[in-house]
């Protein structure tokens, strides 16, 4: 259990901390930010997710239908907010937009995992 917590805390840090540095090098209109984004959180957190596998005691490497998992249910929350942004005023808490993307694809990681 606690090598699944130390996991996601590293899932998303190095999501957090990546996705922008990489998104500086991608050439794109303002309108598919939120997808390419998903698509990064989706790599990276499977990445990190396979080095895990490797080093943390217990865990098990994910498999091509986890990344495969992951890249769809980020790519709905990033669809989510692109089509639906007044969902995102509703929400109690102030989220930022490219946020959701992120939740989708640890989602999908670990509803597969």
């Amino acid at each position: 259990m606690l090598s699944y917590i130390i996991l996601i805390i590293f899932q998303i840090i190095a999501a957090l901390f990546f996705a922008p540095f990489i998104m500086r090098y991608i050439p794109l209109k303002e309108d598919f930010t939120l997808f390419v984004y998903g698509v990064l959180f989706a790599v990276l957190i499977w990445l990190v997710g396979q080095i895990g596998g490797e080093v943390l005691k217990g865990m098990s490497r994910p498999s091509g239908a986890t990344l495969t998992a992951s890249l769809i249910c980020a790519l709905i929350g990033a669809a989510i907010i692109f089509f639906f942004p007044q969902i995102a005023g509703h929400i109690p808490v102030v989220v930022q937009s490219v946020y959701f993307p992120l939740f989708g694809a640890l989602i999908g990681y670990y509803v597969k995992k």
